[in-house]
């Protein structure tokens, strides 16, 4: 009998992604990393309908939007699996509160249906 392997949205994007990037068919990729090739295809179907990049309106005063040539080291680094996402010390916290939210959003619908 065969043991089923459960994995976290984050599993499923990694082997989609992994597979789109072999060489392999689905049927040898499925093989070589024991997975059905119902899942493999779900997850890449899946993938395919997440967004890549979500847009967050973000307004700054005028005095914030301008280029520093000797701007500081970030203020705040998250670091999720494979993203990284820094933060300079003047970003307003309404725009870091409302990027977050817009991640935990996304998150939580890339996970609903996977």
């Amino acid at each position: 009998m065969k043991r089923r392997v459960h994995l976290r949205p984050s599993g499923r994007w990694a082997h989609a992604e992994a597979f789109r990037r072999s060489d392999l068919s689905i049927a040898a990729y499925c093989k070589q990393h024991r997975l059905s090739k119902s899942s493999l295809y779900l997850w890449l179907k899946k993938s395919a309908q997440a967004p890549r990049f979500v847009a967050v309106p973000l307004s700054a005063p005028a005095t914030q939007a301008r280029a520093e040539t000797s701007a500081p080291a970030a203020a705040l680094r998250l670091i999720i699996g494979e993203v990284h996402i820094e933060f300079a010390a003047q970003t307003p916290m309404p725009a870091i509160a409302s990027l977050l939210a817009a991640l935990a959003r996304e998150t939580a619908r890339a996970g609903d249906g996977a």
